[in-house]
């Protein structure tokens, strides 16, 4: 009897161990990498847009001194003059001389219809996008063969660009081409340009899609491109304009708040600086930027000019930028009003609004060793009354009497961070002599 509970408990001990390898047989190994923690969807919704607060310079010299400009070519924009829009001109030079390298009377054009560099056409177009000008390229042209002064219709070969008609009136050249669509070019339905060991061939088989029958084009010239329009423009460039500083910067920042849609802007200029106050002042406070505080701001950048009180030169402003620039630091430190408070009149939203910042799931304790930024046991400035919450840490300084034979060293901060902002401070311990 009892063998056969032995036997019994055998049987039952192998079955066991055989239903275990046949389960981690049918388990597949899996690799977790370090990286993946970060596929996962975020479960906090938070703001990371960067934070930028724009100084604007508007001291008394801003005002008074003009620049004047040419306007920039506008390519939706038809200029008159002597050469033709429906044409591409070359020079293979780089001079400044662009309109006596290419005269109205230059045979170094081909029609703008025959340009097949895909490359250059959004330059050499009428959108707004276009430059007027296209370089640095690999151009070749595909040139007809002529023979007794008559210009053959069916063979020629690539060649480096050739303007102007054969003694019989017809055109050298037809299809223009660059290095850079090649390996790109759809003609013929094919993808490179070729060659025939420097003889004519077809017009029908100048692209093939054999990578060893392709043509090099590094060997050829690198001509400068321009439409017929840009070269009426460099011709006859419109009226000039005389505009101050204040104004280009007044446009500049603007368009700066305009085209970035994923920042956080603050506006800050300087106060008048002649006696007090010195330094300069946040006008608006960094914060997210809707389609009204876009407008509101470039309100306020249209009213800022180089007066202190009246368009005179004797309220003009001056330069205050070390102090302008200590009171941005303060207001990124979280620190107490320095100079940014000329008077209550002058003062809006000047809290630096937070951001929609995840609280840390733990709290960690920092410990600080680096130079304080402030002089040691310089007095605690107050905090102005609706000025910002700190974003940066709020410290206690713990001082520690030096060992017997040892350097006193500066105190030591012990801080907690719980988020961005505010800084909270760590119970202090207390230390025995």
């Amino acid at each position: 009897m009892k063998s056969k509970n032995l036997s019994s408990k055998r049987l039952i001990s192998t079955c066991i161990s055989a239903g275990v390898v046949i389960a981690m047989l049918g388990v597949a190994s899996v690799d977790a990498k370090d990286t993946d923690i970060y596929l996962k969807t975020p479960q906090v919704s938070r703001d990371d847009s960067p934070d930028i607060l724009i100084l604007l310079d508007n001291s008394g010299s801003m005002e008074s001194n003009s620049i004047t400009t040419t306007p920039a070519y506008d390519a939706t924009t038809t200029y008159s003059g002597g050469y033709d829009s429906t044409r591409i001109y070359w020079r293979t030079t780089s001079g400044s001389d662009l309109l006596g390298d290419i005269p109205t009377s230059t045979t170094r054009w081909f029609p703008a219809a025959n340009n097949k560099c895909t490359a250059s056409l959004e330059n050499l177009g009428n959108t707004a996008a276009a430059t007027g000008y296209y370089a640095t390229d690999h151009v070749v042209g595909w040139i007809w063969k002529t023979s007794g002064g008559s210009t053959s219709s069916t063979q020629g070969r690539w060649n480096n660009l050739s303007g102007g008609n054969n003694s019989d009136g017809n055109a050298k050249m037809a299809d223009v081409e660059c290095m850079n669509d090649n390996p790109a070019d759809a003609g013929a339905g094919n993808t490179y340009l070729t060659y025939s060991n420097n003889s004519n061939l077809n017009y029908t088989s100048r692209y093939t899609s054999v990578v060893g029958n392709k043509l090099d084009l590094s060997t050829f010239n690198t001509p400068t491109l321009y439409s017929g329009n840009y070269l009426n423009y460099k011709a006859n460039p419109p009226a000039s304009t005389s505009q101050t500083r204040m104004e280009i910067a007044r446009a500049a920042v603007n368009t700066i708040i305009d085209s970035n849609k994923g920042v956080r802007f603050g506006l800050m200029v300087f106060n008048r600086n002649n006696t007090t106050p010195n330094g300069g002042r946040v006008l608006m406070r960094i914060d997210t930027m809707t389609d009204n505080r876009r407008a509101a701001m470039k309100s306020i950048v249209n009213g800022i000019t180089g007066y202190a009180d009246s368009p005179t030169n004797s309220q003009q402003n001056y330069t205050p930028l070390a102090e302008s620039l200590w009171e941005a630091y303060r207001y990124f430190s979280g620190g107490a009003v320095d100079y940014g408070n000329p008077s209550p009149a002058q003062i809006l939203n000047r809290t630096r609004a937070p951001k929609n910042l995840p609280a840390p799931p733990t709290q960690t304790p920092i410990v600080r060793t680096e130079e304080p930024t402030a002089p040691l046991g310089a007095p605690t400035q107050p905090m102005a009354p609706g000025w910002r919450q700190p974003s940066m840490p709020q410290t206690k300084t713990v001082p520690m009497r030096p060992r017997s034979g040892m350097v006193a060293r500066r105190p030591i901060s012990l801080l907690l961070r719980t988020a961005d902002p505010p800084m909270t401070t760590l119970p202090m311990p207390t230390f025995t002599p």
